[in-house]
């Protein structure tokens, strides 16, 4: 319906603006009241609610977005960040993996997920799990307009230190040259 489409633009909009949280669920709680199978609706309103600290109404959201549309990347990624906030760093790093199993390499999304469950494997001690999403990232050529091109020294840098944890020096001093 015409009204649903409306307030959800309305709410996504509202929600990338710092201060009109509220506003942005309102328009949502709009959106969803009018077509409750809003997947995109739900997904934006559990943004909306992990920035304002609401964290078992994000997961909440973000669940319902995924029962809705489970081959959308985008509340995966939100739900590892709520999980991340929570301490759960094994669904965290589940929800990552899924997020990039739905999405595909040419989107930004998929290296941010694959970058984040990198960097949750190498907080927890898993470097040889956190090796490959590092190296594949590091391997990425970025242009300066995407998002994760800021990342690219940073992850150079922790992949680096992963691979002196995992005794291959020579690899590490190479990954910190790039740094």
């Amino acid at each position: 319906e015409r009204t649903a489409v409306q307030a959800f633009l309305k709410g996504r909009e509202l929600s990338n603006s710092k201060g009109m949280e509220g506003e942005a669920m309102k328009a949502l709680n709009r959106a969803i009241d009018k077509y409750e199978r809003h997947a995109q609706a739900y997904e934006r309103r559990g943004h909306v609610n992990f920035i304002m600290k609401k964290y078992k109404d994000a997961i909440y959201d973000y669940s319902k977005s995924i029962e809705l549309a489970n081959s959308n990347p985008e509340p995966f990624y939100g739900r590892a960040n709520v999980k991340l906030k929570m301490g759960d760093w094994e669904g965290a790093i589940s929800d990552f993996a899924s997020a990039v199993k739905t999405s595909i390499p040419l989107e930004p999304i998929y290296w941010k997920a694959r970058r984040q469950k990198g960097m949750t494997h190498f907080e927890h001690g898993q470097f040889k799990e956190a090796a490959p999403d590092f190296k594949f990232f590091c391997n990425r050529k970025f242009k300066p307009d995407n998002p994760n091109f800021k990342w690219r020294r940073m992850v150079w840098f922790y992949y680096g230190k992963t691979l002196i944890e995992l005794e291959q020096y020579e690899q590490a001093v190479a990954a910190f040259d790039q740094v």
